[in-house]
């Protein structure tokens, strides 16, 4: 399938300003619909009742925030801080991959994205050998141990 939008060449100014807002925010995940479905919410206590926003990842992003994943109305052309946020956090792309700033992407492009999701990290066997439990004497498990450099938190998918 083709492209609805036009492919960019690089990032505009707002959505620069709308990847730095979604990279200052504490935004988390409370639940995941699918592969391509999350329903995000602000963590910060500081700011009006979080309410929740339905993020779909797509040929066109959407979130409930505001209809299409558009930040305020229809005419801007750059999506809201949510779908950068699972884009870039949850998702893993880097703020210098193009496909974060397109506004519409093909289907292959949408399958690259949501595989590096699921494939296993370079790790994971040593992560497996680590949390595979390990009994102590008295009937317990063995706590695995954290890794600051590669373990992300479930919910905000900052490093731990």
């Amino acid at each position: 399938m083709s492209r609805s939008a036009p492919y960019r060449r690089s990032p505009s100014l707002t959505f620069k300003e709308a990847l730095e807002q979604a990279q200052t925010v504490r935004f988390g995940v409370v639940q995941t619909i699918g592969p391509a479905c999350f329903v995000v919410r602000n963590l910060d206590e500081s700011t009006a009742p979080s309410a929740k926003f339905r993020v779909k990842i797509s040929n066109t992003h959407a979130c409930s925030c505001s209809g299409q994943g558009r930040k305020g109305d229809r005419t801007n052309e750059e999506y809201c801080p949510h779908v950068l946020f699972v884009l870039h956090k949850v998702l893993r792309l880097s703020a210098e991959d193009p496909l974060l700033w397109q506004l519409a992407l093909c289907d292959r492009e949408v399958e690259d994205i949501l595989s590096v999701r699921n494939a296993p990290s370079a790790c994971s066997s040593k992560s497996k050998a680590l949390s595979a439990p390990t009994s102590v004497g008295d009937g317990s498990v063995k706590r695995r141990e954290i890794e600051p450099t590669t373990d992300l938190c479930p919910i905000c998918h900052d490093l731990l």
